[in-house]
């Protein structure tokens, strides 16, 4: 059995190695790997391990062995799912709780991009409550989880906008039912008067501080990404005369551990099947792992990347 190692040389940061089969706890079962998807931050984090890692969060695949007290999908069904790390290989064992079966006819190969960007989106959402009729500004729009997000939060009701850098980009957010679709270089110094319930940001650094001007009393910030910098100066001086603003910092390692994940991939997964939402994906074989990555880490190759391990 094969899986993804990170190992350095001049001109490579993967390679492949040959794993034993693997072996699972009562709670886990074993999958068969169909795809598994490149999650930014994941091969961010990749690089900064010793040779030997394998990366991966999220996957698609096929039961090939139930979990021992009968709490897993049967042998043969489709699932999607997600792992702290070590995803990147043909065969894995997983927690029964972070596991969902999918319809029979949903695109496995797609699915696997599923899990991070769908839950990150569903979750940083819901921390807005009843969305119908609310403002909700999206940065980082054509990302994985912002594009994810603007068409559920148009699902859910509300009046949704974004932020692109690319004008080119614009139309295609416009697309999933967003009111305005604003140019990041402009954003900054824009006299837009608009105010918002919601705000779902990916870029961090100075950003924050805009976008706390940006909310309605009592308005809030969810901050699930660092794209711009990892650090963040609060200009407080914004907020001394407004009320109630709030800001929170998103992880959904911590979210994953009161929410019934089984329960929201299944929903995702149906929107998905149904064509209610798209998940714009790049798909490749797995074996040109260290070609992709470079693209991606020089900024050439941008969107929702899927490796195929079974084509």
């Amino acid at each position: 059995m094969k899986g993804i190692i990170t190992h350095r040389s001049h001109d490579t940061n993967f390679s492949f190695k040959d794993f034993a089969v693997p072996t699972a706890k009562t709670d886990e079962a074993i999958i068969e790997v169909t795809s598994v998807s490149i999650n930014p931050g994941n091969l961010k984090n990749a690089l900064t391990e010793k040779d030997g890692y394998t990366p991966g969060w999220d996957f698609s695949g096929i039961i090939v062995k139930e979990s021992l007290d009968g709490n897993s999908p049967k042998v043969g069904d489709p699932v999607i799912g997600m792992l702290t790390s070590g995803a990147w290989k043909e065969q894995i064992v997983v927690p029964n709780k972070l596991l969902s079966v999918v319809s029979d006819d949903t695109d496995l190969k797609t699915a696997a991009a599923l899990p991070i960007v769908g839950l990150t989106a569903l979750y940083a959402l819901q921390k807005g409550n009843f969305l119908l009729n609310k403002n909700i500004l999206i940065t980082g729009s054509t990302g994985g989880v912002g594009y994810f997000a603007h068409q559920l939060a148009h699902l859910a009701g509300a009046n949704h906008y974004g932020v692109v850098r690319n004008p080119d980009k614009q139309n295609k957010i416009l697309k999933t039912g967003a009111k305005k679709v604003y140019l990041y270089s402009d954003f900054g110094e824009s006299q837009d008067k608009q105010k918002f319930d919601l705000i779902i940001d990916s870029l961090g650094g100075d950003m924050i501080n805009i976008l706390m001007q940006k909310l309605y009393p009592y308005g809030k910030l969810i901050s699930v990404g660092n794209m711009l910098s990892d650090k963040v100066v609060i200009d407080y001086g914004n907020l001394l005369n407004t009320g109630g603003r709030s800001f929170e910092r998103f992880y959904l390692g911590e979210e994953i551990k009161h929410r019934a994940i089984k329960k929201d991939l299944k929903y995702l997964s149906e929107l998905l099947a149904q064509e209610k939402i798209d998940l714009d994906t790049l798909q490749f074989n797995w074996k040109n792992i260290n070609e992709i990555t470079k693209k991606i880490l020089h900024g050439s190759l941008k969107g929702k990347v899927i490796l195929n391990i079974k084509e």
